[in-house]
Formats: structure tokens, C-alpha cells, sequence
């Protein structure tokens, strides 16, 4: 997913200067008459712009004259020029791929220097690709953003072409917290792959309050130390599996020591990380319980002690009064 979404462009002759009838001859469809004069007029500042170097203001200019006019070859042409100058090669590629196929289309003779440009471009630019598991799949209200926005799912699992920078990726489901992994492209090229966790941490529930009189407090509270214990044990086991599922993958050849593996070897370290995955989120659930337990625990409230002392079924109290000290007791 790119930095920037695109509409469709504005075509313009491919110099820089070209006179405004090169900007209508370019346009594939008949135009608004009023959109195309405000084409012409902020194409013709975009130009000057690209002539000053002012690429930000170029851009900006050049995205705005292609919602004007959609159906353009060179307008597209012009904006993959603008954002190559501004070092963002995966935009550049798109709008070389989309002038290149509408010229191709019109049977324009410029679809031979867009060809040309397209396979540059696809040998210099940067790939993500990001992984979506299937148990996570599963999660309810489940949404994916890359870089605040929407990440379809026709797209995951899928190699996409990027601009270099930052990119952020965000997880929510609902119930559950969110998950946020950011990875930095400092140079162009290269394929870069983000792995999504299998499962997410619950939100955590607040434990009830406390209320003298509720005897169910102490029951639950050593009801969720269990829980957490038991958690505790069944994150152990899945650290124990995905250690010996990655060393089998060594074991049995189809990794090396430095972990360069084969196909079958990916996948036995993706099914590996997986169960890393679960450890870590059961780990976190199973101390969550266990600090609840131990708070209700804590709190549950203490059973009240009087002047009233009961040994072998015998209570009594002692008194003391202006006449002498008195002592009563009953079986």
C-alpha cells in the first residue's frame, strides 16, 4: 500500500512546457469545458514548478489537475516524473503503470518510453509484504491499517510496491488489545516482510470490588491464580515446541545455521514463530489472571473478631464493671 492514493490523472504532452493544446490532445475522453480551463491553468503552474525544482508544489498540483481530467496519459506521466524527483519510486511506478497501460489502449506512441520507464522503475523499488495468519483470521472485528489506512484483505499475504520511509503497521479486534509493529525502508529496493502475531492479548478485565459480606472472593481469587498458573505451564510447552520445531528444521537440512532455508524450511520457522507467538500472549494472559487472583485475595476481607472466644464449644466474655469483674459463658 502506498504513502499516497491516486486518482486518475490529467494528460499533458511529455515536456515540461508543453503548449495547453498538448494538454487537450493528451486527454483520451471529452472533458468538462470548465474542468479542462482549470486543468490547463494549474498544469501549467505545476510545469513551472517541476522548471523551479518546487516538486512538493509540483506534485500537489498535478494530483489536483487529475481529478480535473481523469482519463490522461500524460498527466500520469508528468506526476511518476514528480514523485521520482521526490524520492518516492513505488508512487512513481503506479502512475508510470497506469499511463503505460492507457497508452497502450489509445495506441499511443508513447507506450514504448512508458514501457521502458515501468521496467526501470520495477527493478529499483522496495516490497512489503504482509503476513496474516490464519487464527488471526478468525479474530472478530478484525481490521488491519497500513500507515492509518485501510488494509484490505485481497492484499495480505501479498507483495506490494512501496515508497521507502517509515511504515506502521496496526492490528485491532474487537475485545482485544491493539498491536502495532513500524519497520524504517531507508533506501530503495529490497522485499521486507511483516509478520502478524496469530493471536492478540485480551483486554483485561478489572477485578470486581471488593464488598465486605461477599464470600465468593477468596474462591475466585485462588480460582484465577490457578488459571494464571496453569497458563504459565501451557506457555512453556509452546516455547519447548517452537524451540524443537525450529531445530528440526536445522536438524533435518532444510535450514542452515544461519537460518537460510528452503521452502519447506520457511515453513516449519513460520509454524515455529507461531507457537513462539501463543507462548508469549498466553504467557501475558496467565499473568494477568495471576496478578487478579492476587488482588482479590489481598482484598478479600478479613472475618471480624469480638470479645466472644469459642474453645472446645465454649463461649464466653469477660467484663468489668464498678462492681467487680464478671465472667459468662455458655456451651
Amino acid at each position: 500500500m502506498l504513502e499516497h492514493w491516486f486518482v486518475a490523472s490529467i494528460v499533458a504532452s511529455s515536456m515540461v512546457l508543453a503548449p495547453l493544446a498538448g494538454v487537450a490532445h493528451a486527454e483520451t475522453g471529452p472533458p468538462n469545458g470548465t474542468d479542462t480551463e482549470r486543468a490547463k491553468q494549474v498544469f501549467n503552474e505545476a510545469m513551472a514548478d517541476l522548471e523551479a525544482q518546487k516538486y512538493p508544489d509540483a506534485c500537489r498540483k498535478l494530483e489536483q489537475v487529475t481529478e480535473l481530467m481523469p482519463k490522461g496519459i500524460g498527466g500520469r506521466q508528468k506526476l511518476g516524473e514528480c514523485y521520482e524527483k521526490l524520492g518516492q519510486l513505488g508512487s512513481s511506478l503506479q502512475q508510470f503503470q497506469v499511463a503505460q497501460t492507457l497508452a497502450f489502449a489509445a495506441a499511443d506512441p508513447r507506450s514504448k518510453e512508458l514501457t521502458a520507464k515501468v521496467k526501470q522503475l520495477e527493478s529499483q523499488v522496495s516490497h512489503l509484504t504482509i503476513v496474516v495468519p490464519q487464527m488471526l483470521r478468525l479474530a472478530p472485528a478484525l481490521t488491519i491499517t497500513h500507515n492509518s489506512r485501510a488494509f484490505e484483505s485481497a492484499a495480505w499475504d501479498a507483495e506490494q510496491v512501496i515508497n521507502k520511509g517509515s511504515h506502521v503497521v496496526e492490528v485491532h479486534a474487537a475485545g482485544f488489545l491493539p498491536w502495532k509493529q513500524e519497520i524504517d525502508i531507508a533506501v530503495d529496493g529490497g522485499k521486507h516482510t511483516i509478520y502478524l502475531p496469530s493471536q492478540l492479548i485480551p483486554v483485561p478485565k478489572s477485578p470486581p470490588p471488593v464488598r465486605s459480606g461477599t464470600p465468593w472472593i477468596k474462591p475466585v481469587g485462588w480460582s484465577l491464580v490457578s488459571m494464571g498458573a496453569a497458563s504459565g505451564a501451557t506457555a512453556g510447552i509452546l516455547s519447548w515446541l517452537a524451540f524443537r520445531q525450529q531445530s528440526s528444521s536445522v536438524a533435518s537440512g532444510h535450514c542452515d545455521a544461519s537460518y537460510q532455508c528452503d521452502a519447506q524450511g520457511v515453513v516449519m520457522q513460520n509454524d515455529a514463530r507461531e507457537l513462539m507467538q501463543g507462548a508469549k500472549a498466553t504467557a501475558v494472559v496467565g499473568g494477568v489472571l495471576g496478578i487478579g487472583g492476587i488482588t482479590l485475595l489481598i482484598a478479600s476481607p478479613k472475618k471480624q473478631e469480638d470479645a466472644s472466644r469459642k474453645t472446645s464449644g465454649l463461649t464466653w466474655n469477660a467484663n468489668l464493671t464498678p462492681q467487680g469483674f464478671s465472667l459468662q459463658g455458655s456451651w
